[in-house]
């Protein structure tokens, strides 16, 4: 909380915490329980995952406001790398996306989030065929065909994210559309960059939104 002040202020900072209790209220769901430590620790190998921290609402409808104008989201397939909870799985599922994969490496974590794509479903009336949680490591996740959006919330730190960052480059230059990249809290946006994804927005924001054209 005291971090977050310190970023973002008192009047923001009350902002995010209610629009994270309103989540979780509105749909029914369990994505802000604490997790033991070493669950939180255990989401990627060689040490190189961020302690759990699920991405705040009120920021997802910004990067979903920006994404609706620039694709149509009813036929958008996106993988959350490091998924959690499943906040922004459930998100996806909430703005209409067609297919949503949260791939998470800690077990506990990916329970949660299959748990609550139940519930969402079942209290929504949406398919439940249309969102999973994977328990995989993204390093090693072959990308299904059709993916079009890629979510981050800074889940890792390097080696890892230099890998995936690969993953998603190999993926979107085989494709014969456009491909998008949500990074929220962009530390190694650089990676990206490199690869000539193209930033459509200004840095100041609370994330990155990058598009490839192949």
């Amino acid at each position: 909380m005291l971090r977050s002040v310190k970023k973002r202020g008192i009047v923001r900072t009350i902002i995010f915490s209610v629009n994270e209790i309103w989540f979780d209220v509105k749909f029914g769901v369990d994505t802000r329980s604490e997790v033991s430590s070493i669950s939180s620790l255990n989401q990627g190998r060689n040490n190189a995952a961020q302690p759990y921290q699920g991405a705040n609402f009120h920021t997802i409808k910004s990067v979903f406001s920006e994404l609706k104008k620039i694709t149509d989201l009813k036929q958008a397939r996106m993988i959350d790398y490091g998924s959690g909870m499943g906040r922004a799985v459930l998100s996806g599922l909430y703005y209409g996306l067609d297919r949503v994969e949260g791939i998470e490496l800690d077990r506990v974590l990916c329970e949660k989030c299959n748990k609550n794509i139940d519930k969402f479903c079942k209290g929504r009336g949406v398919s439940r065929n249309k969102a999973q949680c994977i328990f995989a490591d993204a390093q090693l996740y072959e990308i299904p065909k059709g993916v079009n959006i890629f979510f981050l919330y800074n889940p890792f730190s390097s080696p890892v994210i230099d890998r995936v960052v690969d993953r998603i480059y190999l993926f979107a230059k085989e494709q014969k559309s456009d491909v998008f990249v949500v990074y929220i809290n962009p530390i190694f946006r650089e990676l990206f960059l490199e690869k000539n994804f193209v930033s459509l927005l200004d840095s100041d924001k609370e994330f990155d939104l990058y598009k490839y054209t192949p």
